[in-house]
């Protein structure tokens, strides 16, 4: 939902006009990344961190936060993966996801061949932008996994 509303006072009179943009889609479809499993590729190829999970309809709130940890428990990365290091292509069938997280990027090159990762992602759905209307009938809009990965 986003709003560009205008108030004007004449008086004892307000008015108050604009226009409010609304999507409409179907909830089932909508919250299909957060109700269905969440896979993580076991290994690291080529710097890329791969995820499959239910399709992706709404990009625009889609978002991944992601710790990152390495041998010894040093932090490599916490926080929300940039949508540049990312990208979200449709899986081998018609209900699910592949995303990509550019690791080797996000991370300056960091990554060492052998090394093994403990990593936390959560997917979201919704990002500060947008307001999600009849939020109590929708009660989980986000997903965590915890995954071991090695880097190839």
């Amino acid at each position: 939902m986003k709003e560009n509303l205008r108030v004007s006072q004449l008086g004892d009179l307000t008015e108050i006009s604009g226009e409010l943009k609304v999507l409409v889609f179907d909830k089932n479809e909508f919250l299909r990344p957060v109700r269905q499993q969440i896979d993580v590729r076991p290994e690291i190829h080529h710097g890329e961190l791969v995820l499959k999970m239910g399709k992706v309809q709404f990009e625009k709130g889609f978002g991944v936060n992601l710790t990152l940890s390495g041998n010894y428990g040093r932090t490599l990365f916490n926080g929300q993966v940039p949508r540049d290091f990312m990208s979200i292509r449709d899986g081998r069938y018609d209900d699910e996801s592949i995303v990509v997280i550019d690791l080797d990027r996000l991370l300056h090159g960091t990554l060492r061949r052998g090394e093994y990762l403990n990593a936390q992602l959560t997917v979201s759905l919704m990002n500060r932008n947008l307001t999600l209307l009849n939020t109590r009938h929708t009660p989980q809009l986000e997903q965590s996994v915890r995954a071991s990965i090695s880097v190839r």
